[in-house]
C-alpha cells in the first residue's frame, strides 16, 4: 500500500504552465496600458480643443456686446456699457481679463491681426479680428468680426476714438 502512486503534475509542467501564464498576463497588461495611454492622450487633446472652442465662442459673445472694440499693441479691448473685457496675447498665452476674472489659452501665437474695413491695423478701432495660434503641434485659427450699429460708429467717431 505505501507504493501506491498518487495522480499529480510533475515540477517541469508546472513551471511551463507558470511560464505560459505569465506570459498571457504580461500581454495583457500590456494591452491594457496602451490603451489606457492613448484614451488619456485622446482625453487631454479633447479638453485643449474643447478649450479654444469656447474662448473662440467667448469672443464672439463679448464681441457681439461691446459697442466699442480697439487694439492697443497687443491688447483688444472690447467696451460696452459698464463692462471691460480685455484679450491680451503674452508669450504663449492668450489671456482673457474681465474684472478679477482671468482665463488663459496656451498656444504660440503666429498671428495676431486686427482690421478695420479690410484694412490691417495695429492700434485703433478695429472690426474684424484673426488670430493663428499653434498649440498640440496643429495651427488652429480665431476669426471674429464685429458689426457696428451706426449709433455705435457716430458714438466712437464724436470722442475721436474712430479714424
Amino acid at each position: 500500500m505505501l507504493n501506491k502512486k498518487l495522480a499529480a503534475f510533475s515540477l517541469i509542467e508546472m513551471l511551463v504552465v507558470m511560464l505560459l501564464s505569465s506570459i498571457v498576463l504580461s500581454a495583457a497588461y500590456y494591452t491594457f496600458y496602451k490603451s489606457n495611454m492613448y484614451y488619456s492622450l485622446f482625453t487631454n487633446k479633447q479638453k485643449r480643443v474643447l478649450n479654444i472652442a469656447s474662448f473662440n465662442t467667448q469672443l464672439r459673445k463679448d464681441l457681439e456686446r461691446c459697442n466699442m472694440a480697439s487694439r492697443v499693441n497687443n491688447r483688444i479691448v472690447l467696451k460696452g456699457g459698464d463692462r471691460e473685457v480685455n484679450y491680451i496675447s503674452l508669450n504663449n498665452l492668450l489671456i482673457r481679463e474681465q474684472g478679477l476674472m482671468r482665463d488663459t489659452l496656451e498656444g504660440k501665437v503666429v498671428k495676431f491681426v486686427t482690421k478695420l474695413k479690410w484694412k490691417k491695423l495695429e492700434d485703433g478701432l478695429l472690426d474684424e479680428i484673426f488670430i493663428e495660434f499653434v498649440a498640440d503641434e496643429s495651427i488652429h485659427t480665431i476669426h471674429q468680426r464685429k458689426r457696428y450699429c451706426s449709433e455705435d460708429l457716430i458714438h466712437n467717431s464724436r470722442f475721436g476714438r474712430w479714424q
